[in-house]
């Protein structure tokens, strides 16, 4: 079962050992774009108040909550996605692949948005998750090189 991590959406493919096609399916990353909103609701007061938001106690607790929220809303839906996702595996009896994504921080493709998304992706956090739940159920996890993953079928053909 080969998963693809995107921001909004987490897409799985499950293939035969004959490479024939047998599922492909969705899992919405609903989390995101509330978490976006609570962290420009954040940004905002900074700079409505860029001096003294750090000094102003009301700044700091409201800014606290709305990144606390951000935070607690991407934890639930990285739980709620891996789950999801060993689901699939065991109803399918197969092994999780993910690709191994520790590069993509550090790569400044992608422009300004992508760049002020990037660092609530929580990629990683559901690779992580889906791994200890998948342990548990007794399914395997594996990382391949990115590289022209998503160039190619999943069942190799043109």
């Amino acid at each position: 079962m080969g998963v693809d991590l995107n921001f909004n959406n987490t897409t799985y493919t499950i293939i035969n050992l004959n490479s024939e096609l047998v599922s492909i399916g969705v899992i919405p990353f609903k989390g995101l774009k509330r978490a976006l909103h609570l962290r420009k609701l954040a940004e905002e007061l900074q700079r409505k108040h860029p001096r003294d938001w750090r000094f102003l106690k009301w700044a700091r607790r409201v800014r606290a909550r709305w990144l606390s929220r951000a935070k607690s809303i991407l934890v639930d839906t990285a739980h709620y996605v891996s789950k999801r996702l060993v689901e699939v595996a065991r109803e399918y009896n197969a092994i999780i692949v993910f690709e191994d994504l520790e590069e993509i921080r550090e790569n400044g493709n992608g422009g300004r948005r992508l760049s002020w998304m990037k660092p609530l992706w929580c990629y990683r956090r559901i690779q992580e998750y889906t791994e200890y739940k998948a342990l548990l159920e007794g399914i395997r996890t594996v990382y391949v090189n990115p590289a022209r993953t998503s160039r190619k079928p999943p069942n190799g053909k043109k």
